[in-house]
C-alpha cells in the first residue's frame, strides 16, 4: 500500500476546506465580568497561510548535515579541509556556517575533540 492510495481525493478536499476555514479562526477569550469574546487567533491564521503559500509556491529546499571531526584521522576518513570543500561545492554558506560556530562556542565556553555541527 502506498500514500497515494491512502490519501484519497476526498481527503485533500477535506484537508484543504480545513485550511481555507482556519484563515478566519478565532478563539473565545474571557473579556471580564463573566463575558467572553471570540478574537481572531491570529496563530493559526498565519500557520493556515504559511501552509498555503508553501505548497503554492513549493517549500524552498533545506540540507541538513551532521559533521563530526576528530583530531586523529583514521585510514579512508576525509581531512576537514576536504569536507569544508565539498559543503562549498554543495552551496553550503560557510561563512555564515563559520559565523554560527564561533557564536556557539562563545556561548559554551567549552573545547571539544569532537562536535557536531547542525547545519
Amino acid at each position: 500500500m502506498e500514500l497515494k492510495d491512502v490519501i484519497t481525493p476526498e481527503i485533500v478536499a477535506k484537508a484543504q476546506k480545513v485550511l481555507e476555514e482556519s484563515l478566519t479562526a478565532e478563539r473565545r477569550v474571557r473579556a471580564g465580568n463573566g463575558q467572553y469574546e471570540d478574537v481572531p487567533d491570529n496563530k493559526v491564521r498565519i500557520t493556515a497561510a504559511e501552509l498555503i503559500i508553501a505548497y503554492h509556491l513549493g517549500r524552498p529546499t533545506s540540507k541538513n548535515l551532521n559533521l563530526n571531526v576528530n583530531k586523529d584521522r583514521t585510514p579512508g576518513q576525509r581531512l576537514p579541509a576536504d569536507v569544508v570543500r565539498r559543503m562549498i561545492d554543495n552551496g553550503v554558506d560557510v561563512q555564515t556556517l563559520l559565523a554560527e560556530s564561533i557564536q556557539l562556542s562563545e556561548q559554551t565556553k567549552t573545547a571539544q575533540t569532537d562536535e557536531v555541527i547542525d547545519i
